[in-house]
């Protein structure tokens, strides 16, 4: 399962990646990528495919 985490605080993309991980019985084949910006997170979705997208809603723009 391939995720991508959109959100621009370290602690708390660290905390969704543990809660995935206690959810999944398996942490075989996870792939988990981090985007601290929404233009950085653009630039990856134009690259790669992902299972699951979690995005922090009041994330700012950055160039």
């Amino acid at each position: 399962m391939k995720i991508l985490i959109v959100d621009d605080d370290q602690e708390k993309s660290a905390q969704i990646i543990s809660a995935v991980e206690s959810m999944l019985d398996s942490k075989d084949g996870l792939s988990v990528t981090i985007a601290n910006t929404l233009s950085n997170a653009i630039r990856v979705l134009g690259e790669v495919s992902f299972d699951l997208v979690i995005l922090d809603l009041m994330l700012p723009y950055l160039l």
